[in-house]
């Protein structure tokens, strides 16, 4: 996919939840001999928030997400970071924690890690290619 990116987003404002960012891609994200330098992705967590994926949902700060943007019916699974009600995954300040829409295939924090905010490139707000897609996000 191809999307255009407002780079002055967050320089007049904070980064949301459910926001789509383009961010520089994290030394901890694994390369699959790609040449890929941004990687996009929903935010799901804000520095602060406590973070549990239990039953195939997200909970952030004990409420589960609405996420009304996923296909009906995805399970959401744990990665590397467990992120449980035992051992919840806390987002640090100045940080933020990212998932991507296709949930069965992304290196997002679950595996990587929360994302540094001063690394975020800007917000993705239109796919323009392909045609068949086009539109906002």
């Amino acid at each position: 996919d191809r999307v255009l990116v407002n780079k002055l987003s967050y320089r007049f404002g904070e980064p949301e939840r459910g926001d789509i960012v383009v961010f520089a891609r994290p030394e901890t994200s694994p390369r699959t001999g790609d040449d890929i330098e941004d990687l996009i992705k929903r935010i799901v967590g804000l520095p602060g928030d406590s973070i549990v994926i239990e039953n195939g949902k997200v909970a952030v700060n004990g409420a589960v997400l609405d996420e009304a943007y996923l296909p009906a019916g995805t399970v959401t699974q744990n990665g590397i970071l467990p992120c449980t009600a035992a051992a919840p995954c806390e987002v640090p300040e100045g940080e933020i924690f990212v998932m991507g829409d296709n949930r069965g295939n992304s290196q997002d924090s679950r595996y990587i890690g929360t994302i540094e905010e001063s690394t975020i490139v800007g917000e993705a707000f239109v796919r323009i290619w392909p045609l068949s897609r086009a539109g906002g996000l």
